[in-house]
């Protein structure tokens, strides 16, 4: 059996460091657990966690020159996935569905209220709005909003938003 990227296997914590646990592998080969990819959280002492001896599920993140990085948060993350999956849960099943109409009337909504906010805000420290940095802070909500999204397509937005508010509907 050859240890490929993206492979889960068990495995048994033969060293720790403090920078993270060595793991050995089946046929004998040796991988390293850094520990940043232990636990979700952050971990000051790896032997709060783990020690030698323990017996551990490992998922291979990368094989460089002969070295093996493995991680044993991404293997019960990938772990957890697979049950919701299995359950017919998953991550955010709004967000996977959600219609291009559905996105664009919440982004609308989160937008105006947004814009709202920011204007009432600047205003009320400056007596009169900044339109520059207002409409930036904008796009970068938008941005937010749609992740994944082209900036081209953000600014498209933003500027159809803008448009549309201020009664100027632009036909395509």
């Amino acid at each position: 059996m050859s240890v490929e990227v993206g492979s889960k296997l068990h495995g048994k914590v033969t060293g720790i460091t403090n920078f993270g646990a060595f793991v050995e592998l089946p046929e004998g080969s040796t991988g390293l657990v850094h520990i940043s990819e232990v636990a979700d959280k952050y971990v000051k002492d790896i032997n709060e966690h783990l020690k030698v001896g323990d017996e551990v599920e490992v998922k291979v993140i990368n094989v460089k020159e002969g070295k093996i990085g493995l991680s044993i948060k991404k293997a019960k993350e990938s772990a957890g996935a697979s049950k919701n999956q299995n359950s017919g849960g998953g991550g955010n099943p709004r967000r996977r569905s959600e219609s291009f109409e559905a996105k664009m009337n919440r982004f609308l909504k989160d937008s105006e209220d947004r814009l709202a906010s920011l204007k009432k805000h600047t205003e009320s420290n400056r007596g009169e709005m900044d339109h520059t940095k207002t409409e930036n802070q904008h796009i970068d909500f938008c941005r937010k909003v749609f992740n994944g999204f082209s900036t081209k397509t953000v600014s498209f937005l933003n500027s159809l938003l803008y448009n549309t508010k201020h009664k100027h509907i632009t036909v395509l």
